[in-house]
């Protein structure tokens, strides 16, 4: 009813690859983007617990202990000590590392997660095993010298485990994390790579998609299709090379692109953007909304060092 005949016969004649390589863009960009606790927990092998695969926080809980807007904070100040500092802590909590002990199973989280910057080895993960009552500080070895075994000890045994034991687990957790950032604030550490991230934008940005949609509007289905899928999948490549992107936020980012340019380019071509206008105003942020990139661990390597715990 809302399209007259030739429009709809218009739009049946769109090669078929076209929508295909837009159907892909979709399907892939969801597959990368469906956040981490969906997708994290692998199956177990050899009768041992799965390692989960690596978060795209700082901060994840995979059993529901932390209030969401705390944990979200946390990963939000653990994301801007990394910026800050260079060095990578990340806070993991499960509910069981049985049958494994859980030094055993914080080495190869470590190993997998590879927390810190590669030849650095400044990271530093917080292991807590809820059901098991026990808990962990496995520290790089580039830290080994700024929290010695004995400090990783004192923190857990003075800081967290008091809190846990009252059943504060946010507290805990966050007097944890402040001992740990203050220990690692003394040391002196390479300087942080400064990195691009899409709120680094701002108005440009939003300015580079409306443009894209402008361009749309001009063009037929067919070639309105092929640039549309190109630009995504050329700022896919663009953004992980140059910008240091996450290469699953990248894609994430490409989809939107993909329809600013498709369904806006239709909208405006039709005529539908004549009544309004548009404003940059919004763009992204890096704060708790909006487009900001994820973590990823930048090779450090770990020997063992830290401490363990109970409550």
């Amino acid at each position: 009813m809302f399209f007259s005949a030739a429009k709809r016969i218009d739009f049946i004649r769109v090669p078929v690859p076209c929508w295909f390589a837009g159907l892909v863009l979709v399907i892939f960009s969801f597959l990368i983007g469906v956040p981490a606790p969906l997708l994290a927990q692998e199956s177990e092998t050899d009768g041992l617990p799965a390692i989960p695969a690596v978060s795209s926080r700082w901060a994840t809980d995979y059993t529901g202990t932390l209030d969401a807007a705390k944990l979200n904070a946390l990963n939000q100040r653990l994301r801007d000590f990394e910026q800050q500092k260079g060095s990578q802590v990340v806070v993991v909590i499960v509910n069981s590392t049985r049958p494994l002990p859980i030094e055993d199973y914080s080495i190869r989280l470590a190993e997998k997660w590879k927390v810190g910057r590669k030849g650095v080895d400044d990271g530093v993960i917080l292991l807590i095993a809820k059901n098991d009552r026990k808990l962990r500080i496995e520290v790089g070895y580039g830290l080994e010298g700024a929290i010695p075994d004995a400090k990783a000890k004192q923190i857990i045994e003075d800081l967290i485990v008091p809190q846990f034991k009252a059943g504060e687990f946010e507290a805990g957790v966050e007097a944890g994390v402040d001992a740990i950032i203050a220990l690692i604030n003394g040391e002196e550490l390479p300087a942080p790579e400064k990195t691009t991230s899409i709120s680094d934008w701002g108005g440009a940005g939003s300015a580079f998609f409306f443009i894209g949609m402008f361009i749309s509007a001009m063009l037929s289905w067919k070639w309105r299709l092929i640039i549309s899928t190109a630009a995504s999948l050329l700022f896919i490549f663009v953004a992980t090379l140059f910008f240091d992107f996450q290469f699953g936020f990248a894609v994430s980012v490409s989809i939107i692109l993909w329809l600013f340019m498709v369904i806006g380019g239709w909208i405006m071509s039709h005529g539908g953007g004549s009544g309004g206008s548009y404003s940059s105003g919004g763009g992204w942020s890096s704060g708790g909304g909006g487009f900001s990139g994820g973590f990823s661990g930048g090779g450090g390597s770990f020997g063992g060092g830290g401490s363990s715990g109970s409550w």
